[in-house]
């Protein structure tokens, strides 16, 4: 009898729409659903192959299964797909990262579903106290085996548990988030490491990703911390935290202490700019 029941919940798992929902992508376009598809109709618009990169988690190479990114984009997108536009990526476990389109024309990408002769689409992540973490239903990879800038730039814009995609104009999107048109140079380049590197994770205002705290309001966070802990924090979490889920600011980024100068700069500029979410 258990096992006729087990082979009765297996059955139900596998056709359920809540289990078939599992591998449904949502495509947007500002805000607006055009297309959902799931992976036999993804299969449809690219077939699926073998891509190598060096996987920026485990520090070694791998090989996946998946589809041809960029190819997918122009199919969906069509004329919509403008080089100042961004793409909005939203993941399970809140993580909402914002890669501009510009990236998907200069580089090689490809959404993959599987790992090569496993069963288990998770990897250990080195980079956040070698935890194993799983990647599906779908995690976006770039071809950083042939191009050194993106090796050089680790795992950012590499999210796994992808559920959607959203076209978007990142200012009109998120106008909460965006620093006065007439703040000062170091504002804006702090607003855009910003953007890259914390609003994956947190918010301004409201507006950003889901998987850590709000920075702005009701306070700001350089209203409570001063800039040399701020520094700390972004330079090295784990310092300020036992366990903590946030990664470092890579060492291999660009010009990194006045990167964090920049950032810490726009969280000043905008604790003037507290708007509720």
């Amino acid at each position: 009898m258990s096992f006729i029941l087990t082979i009765f919940f297996l059955i139900y798992f596998i056709v359920s729409p809540s289990y078939a929902d599992q591998f449904t992508l949502t495509f947007k376009f500002e805000g607006k659903t055009i297309k959902k598809l799931n992976r036999n109709e993804i299969n449809e618009y690219e077939k699926s192959r073998e891509i190598t990169v060096y996987e920026p988690h485990e520090h070694k190479e791998m090989i996946y299964i998946g589809f041809d990114f960029d190819i997918m984009l122009k199919k969906i997108y069509g004329n919509k797909l403008k080089a100042n536009m961004d793409l909005l990526i939203k993941c399970r476990d809140g993580y909402q990262p914002v890669i501009p389109v510009m990236k998907f024309t200069e580089y090689k990408s490809y959404l993959t579903y599987r790992i090569k002769d496993q069963d288990l689409f998770s990897i250990i992540n080195r980079n956040q106290d070698n935890k194993p973490v799983n990647l599906g239903p779908y995690y976006l990879v770039w071809d950083n085996i042939n191009n050194k800038e993106l090796l050089k730039q680790g795992s950012y814009d590499f999210p796994y548990q992808i559920i959607e995609f959203d076209l978007i104009n990142f200012n009109s999107r998120f106008p909460k988030m965006s620093p006065p048109e007439n703040s000062d140079l170091e504002t804006k380049k702090g607003f855009v490491a910003f953007r890259k590197y914390c609003s994956t994770c947190h918010t301004i205002n409201g507006e950003g990703g889901e998987k850590s705290i709000e920075l702005n309001y009701p306070v700001s966070v350089t209203e409570y911390l001063g800039s040399k802990w701020i520094r700390k924090w972004i330079e090295n979490p784990a310092s300020i935290r036992f366990n903590s889920r946030m990664p470092a600011l890579s060492v291999n980024t660009d010009n990194k202490d006045e990167t964090i100068d920049n950032i810490i700069r726009y969280l000043e500029v905008m604790k003037a700019y507290k708007k509720q979410p």
